[in-house]
């Protein structure tokens, strides 16, 4: 099933040193994120409650998309918004 996103986050895990999450909010104000709690209970994780409480500190950027969860961000060159590359290492 294919979902409208309108905002993307990458959040760090706090317990594991250079990992983060993907937390994404639908057209419709629903939150996902890519962490295990929340894909094997579908119930809001520390990520989503994070990015709740302080959402500039997190954003990656704003855009209607029919993509699918992405595991795998991306962020956009502010000077060439048509390349795609990875700003931070630890996003695989």
């Amino acid at each position: 099933m294919t979902q409208e996103y309108i905002k993307k986050f990458i959040v760090p895990s706090r317990s594991t040193l250079g990992k983060t999450y993907l937390v994404s909010q639908t057209k419709f104000g629903q939150w996902q994120c890519s962490c295990p709690h929340w894909i094997f209970r579908h119930s809001e994780c520390d990520h989503i409650r994070r990015v709740k409480a302080n959402p500039s500190k997190y954003e990656v950027e704003t855009w209607h998309t029919t993509d699918q969860l992405d595991l795998n961000p991306t962020r956009r060159d502010k000077k060439n918004p048509t390349s795609s590359k990875i700003d931070n290492p630890s996003i695989r």
